[in-house]
């Protein structure tokens, strides 16, 4: 009798067991692919971005220290009294200044930014649930 029972819900139990794991396995290589896409297509704009920030930045670097040179001679030409040195010091300050509060500024900005798709993420936890669902049922 027990032998009857245990082959009977060997019988049910074990596809049932068999179509979850193979049910869970394709989610899970769905939700990688859905990831690897993901982070493919961000991959990408980020190369762009990266490309023109890093010719912005040499630009910028380039015109800041020509309006520097500018500025230090300006003001030696404004104040003759000045020595020439204290007006570079003086500019290499304000720059100083201006770029621990451009860091903070980005520092602050940078907080916000996920790592992890949004995507990917909302759908992992739905896929939990799911499984969830699936074996406590």
């Amino acid at each position: 009798m027990l032998d009857e029972l245990r082959g009977e819900l060997d019988e049910h139990v074990t596809p049932l067991l068999r179509d979850i794991l193979e049910d869970t396995q394709k989610l899970l290589r769905q939700e990688f692919a859905l990831a690897k896409v993901e982070v493919r297509e961000d991959a990408k704009r980020l190369r762009e971005v990266f490309g023109y920030s890093i010719a912005a930045a040499i630009a910028t670097a380039l015109s800041a220290g020509l309006l520097a040179v500018s500025a230090a001679l300006l003001l030696v030409a404004w104040f003759p009294w000045l020595q020439p040195w204290a007006a570079f010091a003086a500019l290499a300050f304000v720059c100083a200044l201006s770029s621990v509060v451009l860091l903070q500024l980005v520092a602050k900005k940078s907080r916000s930014i996920r790592v992890f798709p949004d995507q990917v993420l909302e759908s992992l936890r739905e896929d939990a649930q799911w499984i969830r669902g699936q074996t406590f049922t």
